[in-house]
Formats: C-alpha cells, sequence, structure tokens
C-alpha cells in the first residue's frame, strides 16, 4: 500500500519515542526557498503534516481526504504541490525507509539536556572540528567552494552543509558568478540592520536573484560620475547628493 513519507523527517524528531508530544521547527525553515514558493494554505498543510507523521511513524495514508480531515483542513490539500517542492516523497509498502525505525523506547519530556542543548547550538565537547567544517553529504565543485569558503572567512563561526551547497548551486545557475555571489555575502554582512540581527544565513543572503542584487548593491561603494571637487567647489552631484530636496530630481 502505498503511503507518504516526510523528507528528511529525523531533522523534525527530537526524541526516541515513536509519538513524541512535539517536534523540533526550525526557524531557518523561513528562508528554505522551496517553502517560500507554497502558497500559504500549503505551508499552513505542510506544518500539521509534519505532526500528523510524528503520530504515524512517518507513515502517512497516500490520501488528501483523509489527510485534510486529520489535520483539521478548511480547504483542500494539494500533495501534488507538496510532494513536487520536495517536501514529502510517495513510498510503495513496507520495504521502504522510513524514520519510523527501530529506536530505544524512552520516555518524553520537554526538557532537553545539556548535549542536546549543545548539539543545538552547533557545537559538542566531543566534536573536534571546527566552527565552519563541511557538514554535507553534497560534494560542491570548485566554484561552489570558493562562495562556500568565503562565507566562512567572512563568518568564522557558521558552518556550511548540504542546505548552503543547494543554495549557491541554485544561485549559479541563474547566472551568478563566484565573484559576485561573494560581493552579496560581504554586502549582508556589512549592512547595519541585518548584523544587528545576525541574519546572515546563506539561504537567506542567496534567496533569489532580486535578493542577491540587492545585497551586491550594498557592497559597492558609492559610484560618483563626476570628481567631487571642480576647482576647489563640491561638483553639481556631489551638491545634489548633500541636499534631501534634489536628490529625488
Amino acid at each position: 500500500m502505498r503511503h507518504l513519507a516526510v523528507k528528511n523527517f529525523e531533522h523534525f524528531q527530537h526524541y526516541k519515542d515513536r509519538r513524541p508530544p512535539w517536534i523540533k521547527l526550525y526557524q531557518e525553515v523561513l528562508e528554505d526557498y522551496e517553502f517560500t514558493r507554497l502558497q500559504d494554505a500549503s505551508r499552513s498543510h505542510l506544518l500539521a503534516i509534519w505532526l500528523l507523521a510524528s503520530r504515524y511513524e512517518n507513515r502517512i495514508p497516500y490520501d488528501a481526504d483523509w489527510i485534510g480531515r486529520a489535520i483539521l483542513a478548511s480547504s483542500p490539500v494539494d500533495l501534488d504541490v507538496l510532494i513536487s517542492a520536495g517536501f514529502l516523497t510517495v513510498c510503495d509498502g513496507a520495504s521502504d525507509t522510513l524514520a519510523g525505525r527501530k529506536q530505544d523506547a524512552k520516555p518524553e519530556t520537554e526538557e532537553e539536556t545539556e548535549a542536546e542543548k549543545e548539539s543545538a547550538a552547533g557545537e559538542t565537547k566531543s566534536d573536534p572540528r571546527p566552527r565552519n567544517a563541511s557538514r554535507t553529504a553534497l560534494k560542491p565543485t570548485d566554484q561552489e567552494r570558493v562562495v562556500l569558503e568565503h562565507y566562512t572567512q567572512v563568518h568564522p563561526r557558521r558552518r556550511w552543509g548540504d542546505k548552503e551547497v543547494r543554495s549557491v548551486r541554485r544561485a549559479l545557475v541563474l547566472g551568478f558568478s563566484p565573484a559576485e555571489l561573494n560581493e552579496a555575502i560581504d554586502g549582508n554582512a556589512g549592512d547595519e540592520w541585518h548584523a544587528q540581527r545576525k541574519k546572515h544565513e546563506l539561504s537567506y543572503v542567496l534567496r533569489d536573484a532580486g535578493q542577491i542584487d540587492n545585497f551586491r548593491d550594498r557592497a559597492r561603494p558609492l559610484q560618483l560620475t563626476q570628481p567631487p571637487v571642480i576647482d576647489g567647489e563640491l561638483s553639481p552631484e556631489m551638491l545634489r547628493l548633500s541636499d534631501p530636496l534634489k536628490r529625488v530630481s
């Protein structure tokens, strides 16, 4: 019998029990390109399906009407959209790999152990790797590595993994060069608003072509078409920039 499974379900599974009272939900999902492309209804349905997957050991009946009733949806659930976006996979039979594999039975609580807290923060005492060491199953190309290494040079406390590799790969497909992507990274890092909020996720910086161009513009110094001073006086261009009323002309 065919069923649905949430992709990378272990990412949401915090404890070892097969029916946890809660699941993990990372705020980085708001920077996920495919997630942002979903309609509001599909995003809400997906969040509820993640909860449903934890209840059914990631073996969700492939039945849109049943799922709609199970998650109390007020509009039809479009499974095709969620499948094509890569959030759900269709499985056939009991031989498919499931996230609800054999695990140690362990009582659920809402407390995290100290080791889990450190792991969530991205570092543990047993992990000797540098903070920016690769955590990816994807092998980046030379061009992708140029951008990834620049990113960790700009943000030494951050690591890159599969998500970052995919973000760079997608941006290169859009036609940007590694140098242009590095320029966008610099523009984001140097922007005061983003620096205050520590909003430097690579998937956010390289979210789409408009975002990349926006950060590239922030990285570029002001380019003047005329010398700033002509015969001891400010050039017309500098006068225009210094006068707020003339700036709009």
